[in-house]
This record gives structure tokens, C-alpha cells and sequence, in this order.
């Protein structure tokens, strides 16, 4: 038997290209996952990791304590926010739209990437009314 479709669930084996971050929050997820020079971030919400606490109702907050959270995940791949490519942004109200702006702005200044900006009903944290993901490429040394 050849291949990792015909090996049991146990028996394949990563691509050693491929580096999934550790699972922090509990949720069945990697946080960033590197594979050769991409590293696509999960979808992050701007609840601060220390504190556990969300800025409720602060749209612009959470946009940039959700950036801030993905720069230290990049970082952590050898990476960073200049690296950044691709941005998909999923709202809860696009009347919040401008305030996101401000925030994107003042964390990625002009370095912009390419963006998609998606409204939603709601997300998987009740008290979230942004969440971000990014995928980046950081060109092996």
C-alpha cells in the first residue's frame, strides 16, 4: 500500500514542509499554520490574550487588538505584517466599516495588501463583531 490516502488515519506522516502552531484557546485549530513560504492565520478575534477581555461594542478596538494578535502569530513564523498578502475581514455590521478602516490603517500604514471585507450574521465568540485572518509570504533564507 503507497500513499497517504491508503494509510490509516495514524500512520501518515506530515509534509516536512509544514509547521502547524500549538493549539492555545482549545478550539480544534492552529493558530498559523507555515507551509514552505506561505503562513495562513486562522480567523482571530480582537479578545486580548492576557486579559481575556474583548473592548465590547468598540469596533475599532477590537479590529486593532485583533491585528496586533495576528502580528505576534506572524512573528512567531518568522514573519511579519509587511509580509502580509491577502487580509479577509468578516463583520458583523458594515456600519462599523469605517472604523475598521481607521484601525487597518494605522497597523499596516501603506503597506497595504489585498483585502476582502465580508459581512456576516454572526461570529463563533458571541461578543465579537470583527474577525481576521491573513495569509502571508515570507521567502525561505
Amino acid at each position: 500500500m503507497h500513499g497517504g490516502a491508503n494509510m490509516a488515519r495514524g500512520e501518515m506522516k506530515p509534509q516536512q514542509d509544514i509547521v502547524r502552531s500549538s493549539a492555545h484557546s482549545g478550539l480544534p485549530l492552529s493558530p498559523y499554520v507555515k507551509a514552505g513560504d506561505t503562513i495562513y492565520v486562522s480567523g482571530t478575534v480582537g479578545r486580548d490574550p492576557d486579559s481575556g477581555v474583548i473592548e465590547k461594542d468598540n469596533l475599532g478596538a477590537q479590529t486593532h487588538m485583533a491585528l496586533r494578535i495576528v502580528e505576534v502569530l506572524l512573528r512567531q513564523a518568522s514573519a511579519c505584517l509587511a509580509d502580509v498578502i491577502k487580509v479577509t475581514i468578516y463583520l458583523t455590521d458594515m456600519d462599523g466599516f469605517t472604523d475598521v478602516n481607521r484601525a487597518y490603517r494605522t497597523v499596516f500604514g501603506a503597506d497595504l495588501p489585498a483585502r476582502t471585507c465580508v459581512a456576516v450574521s454572526s461570529l463563533p465568540d458571541p461578543e465579537a463583531q470583527v474577525e481576521i485572518d491573513v495569509v502571508a509570504y515570507r521567502r525561505s533564507a
